[in-house]
């Protein structure tokens, strides 16, 4: 496929990404996967290897403690 689809398309699947990467982060709250060892080891391998915030937006995603670290980051990316 190409043309207007695909480029529909592109936007659709990336903002999904964007979607289970910060549902990821926010799931991973008062679990072991919010354990400082843990965070890269375990949670980071689950982020999605594409959409608007990878690459350098998921390294941030999978360093995360809290709500409050995630809306700083979130906050630099425009919607």
């Amino acid at each position: 496929l190409g043309g207007e689809t695909a480029e529909i398309m592109v936007d659709i699947i990336k903002s999904r990404a964007d979607a289970a990467a910060i549902n990821i982060t926010l799931n991973s709250f008062g679990t072991p996967l919010n354990d400082d060892n843990l965070r890269s080891t375990e949670r980071k391998p689950l982020y999605p290897s594409l959409g608007y915030l990878y690459p350098e937006g998921i390294e941030k995603l999978a360093l995360v403690s809290d709500e409050a670290a995630l809306a700083s980051i979130l906050r630099t990316y425009s919607v």
